[in-house]
């Protein structure tokens, strides 16, 4: 250690004056580069953690969401059916109620499949969101069966198997919201902790 330091030493004795006073900007200026590089490096992370958390967690919470809504909607649309059936009410209000259900149900159900397809998903999303596929598909087969049971039997037969198919896609699709909170946390923490190390 004592002959590097002394080879250190007679190495910038022997420099020149000029050299010398050259040399210590030189050192800072190196030193700030790479602590400019590393801040820039922690606001690049920052910026695709907030990309990432804005584009791909907060749609994924959103897409969750609006599935969770829309199949509420549909249930309560569907007890609306029964219960105008049961009443009595105008036939053709009961067929356009019936066929805006279809409608939202066809519309989800391109929706699931659309999102399947995104290459942004995560193994957990893609299976979680695979079994939403599964269990919505069977909901809209069940909510179809009743609004056509409806209007000539009264539907009310089939509706425990809405029932039931309902009570597991909300589940689900609230499985489905938690994963993309913990993934949106998950990113944020990340990025936190690679700002504050720089």
């Amino acid at each position: 250690m004592k002959k590097i330091r002394g080879e250190t030493m007679k190495f910038f004795h022997r420099l020149s004056l000029r050299k010398k006073m050259l040399l210590s900007p030189f050192v800072v200026l190196v030193f700030l580069v790479c602590i400019a590089y590393l801040t820039l490096s922690g606001f690049m992370a920052m910026k695709s953690s907030i990309d990432d958390i804005f584009s791909n967690r907060l749609l994924g919470y959103e897409n969750a969401a609006r599935l969770l809504i829309n199949l509420s909607r549909v249930h309560a649309d569907l007890y609306k059916v029964l219960n105008w059936v049961g009443t009595g009410h105008d036939e053709k209000e009961v067929a356009e109620l019936s066929q805006k259900q279809r409608v939202i149900l066809d519309d989800d159900a391109n929706f699931i499949r659309k999102v399947l397809n995104l290459s942004t998903l995560t193994p957990e999303e893609k299976r979680v969101y695979s079994e939403v596929s599964d269990i919505f598909l069977a909901y809209q087969k069940a909510v179809l069966k009743v609004l056509e049971m409806a209007p000539k039997y009264g539907g009310s037969d089939f509706l425990p198997d809405a029932e039931e198919k309902y009570a597991h896609a909300c589940a689900v699709l609230d499985r489905l919201r938690t994963i993309e909170e913990k993934l949106g946390r998950f990113q944020y923490e990340a990025s936190v902790k690679r700002f504050n190390f720089t």
